[in-house]
């Protein structure tokens, strides 16, 4: 065991036995060690928008978990509502009423969906969307952005030790906004493509959607008789409420969240128009825990959650089972800004709209006319020492954005307000949320 650094001791000591029973000390994406000596390894506890290490250091979480805490960490409606759950019955032998009403709820937010299923977390619901799509077409191969980061399954990451080699077979790239690229692939392999997945924007480069990128996705996969799937799993409720496809003017088939449903407790969801209900209805996709009713209720607790769903509700009368799937309620917002008047008209103001860059900068509450970008995953220590950021940021922030390829934590001073909740929407990746001053 190396020298430890000031004030990381408790967190080393910890690693170093979490390491004789786990591999690699700790695995996945939440492994600290491996964003550097400097980086603390361990969480103790978080409130708000700030989180305490195992050493006692304090942090701004500018990266809000990987992209759940939308509310902020300990939000008293949300916990409520799942403290008041759990003590009536969470892990039971059936569902309940919560999850029911969750599902009302989304399928009235998500105009472009008729049913929905619940899962844990990302992987979930996208591995749901390509059963369906594969049950549907009854075709093998997945499209997606070449590089895109979709799940931790065999399907989705093909290339890794353990994983059969027809995985690779079944798994096709494009360019993100190449649909030359995509045609061609559909060209190459006649009748085999059962759906074609994006995200929002490309998530690797920050890449907003070519003007007339995502209507020409859909015309490919109509003429091809393949399905289109939205993986809105990061940033799905933080451009607008009825999820990104609305704000930028995307029409998927399929339409899978989770980061932002049920701030911070185990939640995700997958949606279908009704075309694909028997599909849905053949595929097997359950779990032990898919059913607990705390994480619905978590939902059910979200601030604006009662409020949008009695705006965005639509009469059942008024959706279209077939085709292109549910309609609004009442008059769309029409022409080129219409994804961002929609945001607003949602209470989402986000800047941005097709062909627009998709990652707007910070904003400070005291410094409106003063902009941050960064990128890469953010903590923020206060008090400690600055370590590879780029500067001071005007108003009294600093801020550090990690090197092209660390993707690290890296702590830096901050004076910023304590007290306060997180009063912007954060798209997973991106860092947008700023502390009220």
């Amino acid at each position: 065991m190396t020298t430890p650094p000031p004030r990381q001791a408790a967190s080393h000591a910890l690693w170093e036995r979490a390491r004789r029973v786990m591999p690699g000390g700790v695995y996945g994406h939440q492994n600290g060690a491996a964003l550097g000596e400097d980086h603390p390894r361990f969480l103790a506890r978080a409130e708000r928008g700030r989180v305490w290490d195992v050493d006692g250091n304090e942090y701004v979480d500018w990266m809000c978990a990987y992209g759940p805490m939308i509310l902020g960490y300990g939000h008293p409606a949300v916990e409520s509502a799942v403290a008041e759950q759990v003590a009536a019955g969470d892990c039971l032998p059936l569902p309940g009423p919560r999850m029911v009403e969750l599902a009302e709820r989304l399928v009235a937010l998500t105009l472009r969906a008729d049913l929905v299923v619940f899962g844990k977390n990302g992987a979930d619901a996208t591995s749901w969307a390509v059963d369906v799509a594969r049950a549907h077409t009854g075709r093998p191969r997945i499209v997606r952005a070449r590089g895109a980061y979709h799940a931790a399954r065999p399907w989705a990451l093909p290339h890794l030790p353990g994983v059969p080699a027809h995985y690779r077979d079944d798994l096709l790239e494009f360019a993100w906004n190449d649909l030359d690229e995509l045609r061609a692939l559909f060209v190459e392999h006649p009748g085999e493509i059962a759906v074609v997945m994006t995200t929002p924007f490309d998530h690797q480069t920050g890449a907003a959607p070519a003007p007339g990128f995502f209507a020409g996705l859909r015309a490919l996969c109509d003429e091809h008789g393949a399905l289109f799937a939205m993986d809105d799993v990061r940033a799905g409720f933080r451009f607008h409420l009825g999820g990104s496809c609305e704000h930028w003017g995307a029409a998927p088939d399929l339409i899978c969240y989770s980061k932002a449903i049920a701030n911070g407790h185990p939640l995700s969801a997958a949606l279908a128009r009704e075309a694909l209900r028997g599909a849905a209805e053949r595929v097997y996709f359950t779990g032990s825990f898919f059913f607990a009713s705390g994480a619905f209720a978590a939902r059910a607790g979200h601030p604006r959650g009662a409020r949008a769903h009695q705006r965005h509700r639509a009469d059942p009368a008024d959706r279209r089972a077939a085709g292109d799937g549910p309609r609004r309620a009442g008059p769309a917002p029409r022409g080129p800004d219409a994804p961002a008047r929609s945001a607003r008209d949602a209470g989402d103001p986000l800047p941005g709209g097709p062909g627009a860059p998709a990652h707007p900068p910070l904003v400070l509450a005291r410094h409106p006319g003063r902009g941050l970008r960064a990128s890469g995953p953010q903590l923020v220590r206060l008090g400690g020492p600055h370590r590879g950021g780029r500067g001071p940021h005007p108003g009294g922030l600093r801020a550090s954005v990690p090197d092209g390829g660390g993707g690290g934590l890296t702590p830096s001073p901050c004076r910023l307000p304590r007290g306060e909740w997180p009063t912007r929407r954060i798209v997973e990746g991106v860092r947008l949320s700023g502390l009220k001053g």
